[in-house]
């Protein structure tokens, strides 16, 4: 199911491709992208699934994409009593989230295969400090960086919350989409 549903992408991405070449203006230099083409700073849109957007700041190294600052309000939202949350959330600090990569070039677009670690954080509330550990998976297990505009998109999920290492039980998926509005 896998293979199929790659093989349907890249002959996807081939026809697009054919689409874009022939399009082109003869004085435009097409330069296809490297596995070092998606190294670089982003500003672009987290989106989660239940309305929660913030600009984000995000790194890509050779081999880790980092969003610098992870918003993690929708996940308190699910830990701590509403009463309690603004006291909560203002204890958690800057989190990073960490995602490891490999890349793979198609002609003008790079696939980046990515394997989320969880986020790891301490929550104070109540006055009692609680160790949460936020499991991340990645949709289709591919981002993608866009050589025509130097774009990044990738979706992850955070599927599974535990506090103290207790499963917290009414956590619901959480879904975000980064798409980056520039390239630095």
């Amino acid at each position: 199911m896998k293979v199929l549903k790659s093989l349907s992408l890249m002959a996807f991405l081939m026809g697009c491709m054919t689409v874009a070449l022939f399009s082109c203006d003869d004085d435009q230099v097409i330069t296809p992208v490297t596995k070092e083409s998606a190294i670089g700073d982003y500003l672009g849109n987290l989106i989660a699934n239940d309305g929660d957007s913030e600009i984000v700041k995000v790194n890509v190294d050779k081999a880790n994409i980092v969003i610098k600052d992870f918003p993690v309000d929708s996940i308190v939202k699910y830990i701590v009593p509403a009463e309690e949350f603004q006291e909560a959330l203002e204890s958690v600090g800057e989190v990073d989230c960490n995602i490891k990569y490999e890349p793979e070039t198609f002609s003008l677009n790079l696939f980046l295969h990515l394997d989320p670690t969880p986020l790891e954080f301490i929550l104070t509330y109540g006055g009692s400090s609680k160790e949460v550990n936020v499991g991340l998976v990645s949709v289709n297990e591919d981002g993608v960086y866009n050589g025509t505009d130097r774009s990044l998109s990738f979706e992850i999920i955070a599927n599974n919350v535990t506090v103290n290492g207790n499963t917290v039980s009414s956590f619901k998926s959480i879904s975000y989409q980064f798409d980056s509005t520039s390239k630095e």
